[in-house]
């Protein structure tokens, strides 16, 4: 019997219709560059786009890629969150009040930056577009309460409206929407 499950065992470790694809074996965030410490082999269907759709084991780590959207832990690893490291971003810590930031907002989300004029409540837009590269846990607490901070990445040539941001954070004047 034991011989029966052995034999089977490597029979369909060696299916001819599955490959192995890479799988997260931790959580991943935008911008992690790939290595294969963080990754593990599994073995998938080999028919159709599930294949196609994966990195496979047996291709190799695309150099100098980066990832542009967060894997969680055990996900397999798509091609399609794989790209270049984008050139001339800069990350800016950003803080403001816990209740203006959706619970939504994590590694890897597109968010909006607006700052609210404390006068009128008027808001206007300084930061669109931008990918959360970190959110620091916050401390234990019972609900929403206190700053909480938001890193971001910028395009380097933001300087001035990265500036007025980082003013309105001192005044806690900041809010930040979530794309979906």
């Amino acid at each position: 019997m034991a011989a029966s499950v052995v034999l089977g065992a490597r029979l369909l470790g060696a299916d001819p219709q599955t490959v192995e694809a890479w799988v997260a074996d931790r959580d991943l965030v935008v911008g992690d560059r790939l290595d294969v410490d963080d990754l593990r082999a599994v073995r998938i269907d080999a028919g159709g786009a599930l294949a196609d759709g994966y990195l496979l084991r047996r291709d190799d780590l695309p150099p100098d890629s980066v990832l542009t959207r967060p894997v969680a832990r055990g996900e397999l690893l798509p091609r399609a969150a794989l790209g270049a490291e984008e050139a001339g971003l800069v990350e800016v810590a950003l803080w403001a009040p816990a209740v203006a930031i959706p619970p939504g907002v994590r590694a890897g989300a597109v968010v909006d930056v607006w700052l609210v004029r404390p006068e009128d409540g008027r808001a206007r837009l300084a930061l669109d577009d931008v990918t959360v590269v970190a959110v620091p846990a916050a401390e234990a607490d019972y609900g929403p309460g206190g700053d909480r901070q938001v890193v971001v990445a910028v395009p380097a040539d933001a300087a001035e409206t990265v500036g007025d941001v980082l003013a309105a954070a001192h005044a806690g004047t900041v809010s930040i929407t979530r794309r979906r």
